[in-house]
């Protein structure tokens, strides 16, 4: 997924453990950049650790060849900004407009939509709830399988509605936020946002993760963790 949510503390991660993909190597450093110049480090202090990083992370690592490639983080971390995913407020309003949906689907998409919208604007200087990101990872946020020529008709049916005014590939206005309501929920923009939701209007059996708390489905009686926590017990105990 493109999305980071918490950039705090996925730079924190990346300085623990290195780079996972090589995909991410640019965005990676420029996090970790940002978060340490947050954190009083100066520009020599934030270079060493970039250096380091790359070092522990790419096998071609070549501190010549990497000069210029790490001074351009160090000097754009000096305006860089960390986008944090703080509660969302989802007022009672809001949900009467997804809930008038009859479709399950789009409920999930519309709710998964309005989360992102805050999201956004908690993180931009933007006047308008913005979301900029992929239909793909959009839809893996609403945990839900939909074929392509599905997805293209449920964009298209919540444009005609005019829920959502689409401006660029991967960028699109909510317009039917509505902060002048009572809030009924708080929601932490996360992989897991849906959950909150299925829980409260769908009916949805979930579990809280034994050691994170973060909502889990429950789709067996053996579920006990979310899968980060699954996935770092099973790599600690092999």
């Amino acid at each position: 997924m493109s999305i980071i949510f918490d950039e705090r503390e996925y730079a924190r991660t990346i300085i623990k453990k290195g780079i996972q993909s090589s995909g991410s190597k640019g965005r990676g450093l420029q996090l970790v950049a940002n978060y340490l110049r947050e954190q009083g480090y100066e520009d020599e202090q934030i270079e060493n650790e970039l250096h380091r990083i790359s070092k522990k992370s790419f096998s071609d690592y070549n501190k010549v060849m990497m000069y210029d490639y790490i001074d351009k983080r160090v000097k754009r971390s000096k305006k860089g900004r960390l986008k944090t995913n703080s509660p969302v407020n989802i007022t009672e309003a809001e949900i009467n407009t997804i809930l008038s949906e009859e479709n399950e689907k789009y409920q999930k998409l519309m709710f998964v939509y309005l989360v992102l919208a805050k999201f956004y604007m908690e993180n931009s200087n933007s006047e308008k709830y913005y979301v900029g990101c992929s239909d793909t990872d959009i839809f893996k946020l609403c945990d839900m399988y939909v074929k392509r020529q599905e997805k293209r008709e449920m964009m298209h049916y919540l444009t005609k509605k005019g829920y959502i005014e689409p401006t660029t590939k991967m960028s699109s206005i909510v317009n039917y936020v509505n902060e002048n309501s009572e809030v009924v929920m708080k929601v932490v923009p996360d992989e897991t946002m849906i959950y909150s939701f299925e829980q409260k209007y769908l009916g949805g059996i979930f579990i809280n993760c034994e050691v994170c708390g973060k909502l889990v489905k429950k789709t067996n009686n053996r579920i006990k963790y979310c899968k980060e926590c699954a996935r770092e017990i099973h790599n600690s105990t092999t």
